[in-house]
């Protein structure tokens, strides 16, 4: 009752990364309260694969369930086992990745529980909250940490009433660390049939496909991205460079190559957004918001290659392009 719950992501036998992170996150947590830590590993045909690896994370108890439906996933029998596994359990937090799967998961358990849920923290923490408006004081509430806005402030996010406390963590933002290779937790094989329903087994997976990344970004030291704002090839190749002077910086061989993310198209057919004069148009709305503004300046962008003139004493330059008028001194 009331212990810390983290749900291991298993691909096949394998126990993914961001799970170990979570347990290690979890237990510094349980320690805190003072209260155990409990596991969930769901899938097909996980007994005796899994159960050594997650204990030594310092996991109190463990609960395996295994069955063939269970793996690959799918929504259904998995929200099946948290929600109904939850209402026996009652924990307090439940604590789960920010992947793919968890951004499904988490969300459905959340709402059936009717349990606040904050996606991708960055730091989990324990404190006291005084609600100002009633008047109450609660203790030992979970700080969920996140960026906002854009990344331009950090909320602090509480649920004081409802439970669990739900947060999703993405991959590589806390360290694993193992508490003990052989941490004498306790197993309980639970019996899926009590939990899933026969009738979530609506979706059978017939095949899957995939491919793993080209590039580690987890373990990169720096990330050089550029999207439509570069405008051209011209603008990549500044990033390739600026890519190849910081993998210098930081020591690795230069023989290897650097690959750049393109989150956007930098030319689009249509001409917009990708094009220098469609990122100078851009610009200069946002420096110029009053009424044709920028339409002055990006007429005097696209028509920077016409003819122009000296010809007055101040050097000032008159544009006879645009009115289709000819140079004097090239009459």
């Amino acid at each position: 009752m009331n212990n810390v719950f983290v749900y291991c992501e298993i691909d096949k036998f394998t126990v993914e990364e961001v799970s170990y992170e979570l347990l290690t996150k979890g237990r510094k947590l349980a320690n805190e309260l003072g209260v155990q830590l409990e596991a969930i590993a769901a899938g097909s045909g996980i007994t005796g694969k899994v159960e050594k690896d997650i204990l030594s994370y310092g996991v109190d108890k463990l609960h395996v369930f295994d069955a063939p439906g269970l793996y690959p996933y799918t929504s259904k029998p998995h929200t099946s086992i948290l929600v109904n596994l939850f209402k026996q359990e009652q924990p307090q937090i439940c604590l789960m990745g920010a992947t793919v799967i968890g951004r499904d998961l988490g969300p459905r358990v959340s709402s059936s529980l009717t349990s606040g849920l904050t996606a991708d923290c960055t730091a989990l923490e324990i404190g006291d909250y005084d609600d100002k408006k009633t008047g109450k004081h609660y203790e030992g509430l979970l700080y969920q940490i996140r960026p906002a806005f854009g990344g331009n402030i950090v909320a602090t996010i509480v649920n004081p009433d409802n439970r669990p406390q739900m947060a999703t963590v993405r991959s590589g933002v806390m360290k694993a660390e193992k508490v003990a290779e052989y941490y004498n937790g306790e197993i309980v094989y639970e019996d899926v049939a009590k939990f899933v329903p026969e009738t979530d087994y609506v979706v059978r997976v017939i095949e899957r496909h995939v491919e793993k990344a080209a590039n580690n970004l987890k373990g990169a030291p720096i990330i050089v991205a550029g999207g439509y704002g570069v405008g051209s090839k011209e603008g990549f190749d500044l990033l390739r460079k600026l890519a190849d002077e910081l993998h210098g910086e930081v020591g690795e061989p230069r023989r290897r190559r650097r690959r750049l993310l393109r989150a956007r198209p930098a030319n689009r057919a249509d001409g917009r957004h990708g094009t220098p004069q469609g990122v100078h148009r851009l610009r200069h709305q946002r420096r110029y918001p009053a009424r044709g503004g920028h339409e002055r300046e990006r007429h005097r962008h696209l028509n920077q290659h016409r003819p122009r003139c000296t010809d007055q004493p101040t050097g000032r330059l008159r544009d006879y392009g645009q009115r289709g008028r000819s140079c004097p001194q090239n009459d």
